[in-house]
């Protein structure tokens, strides 16, 4: 499982605490205001555009099909991070800077 998927169920139990104010183990007012102020930074961070996106999604964002983003890939035109034995991740700023350096300038 990814951290993200962890991090956001984390989120998830925290945000249903908070709102329905289960806090039987907590005990003290502090707990909850801490509480509160973490749900807050979770919120911020998980609101965060992402930095980069999956293949699939990386494929989407281009316009092409996955097969031909991962020729792409093969043949060295597109970087990306491997993550674990399979995931590739394509940062959103190198997937503007390929789709910028193969442009066609129209003619005028």
């Amino acid at each position: 499982m990814c951290n993200l998927h962890k991090f956001t169920g984390y989120a998830s139990k925290l945000t249903f605490l908070v709102n329905h104010h289960q806090f039987s183990t907590l005990g003290t007012s502090s707990a909850i205001g801490h509480l509160i102020y973490l749900k807050g930074k979770m919120m911020k961070i998980t609101n965060m555009p992402p930095r980069a996106l999956k293949a699939g999604e990386a494929a989407t964002y281009l316009g092409i099909s996955r097969r031909y983003l991962h020729d792409l890939c093969a043949d060295g035109r597109i970087p990306y991070s491997k993550i674990g034995r399979r995931c590739h991740v394509f940062e959103i700023e190198e997937l503007n800077r390929f789709l910028e350096e193969h442009k066609i300038k129209a003619a005028i």
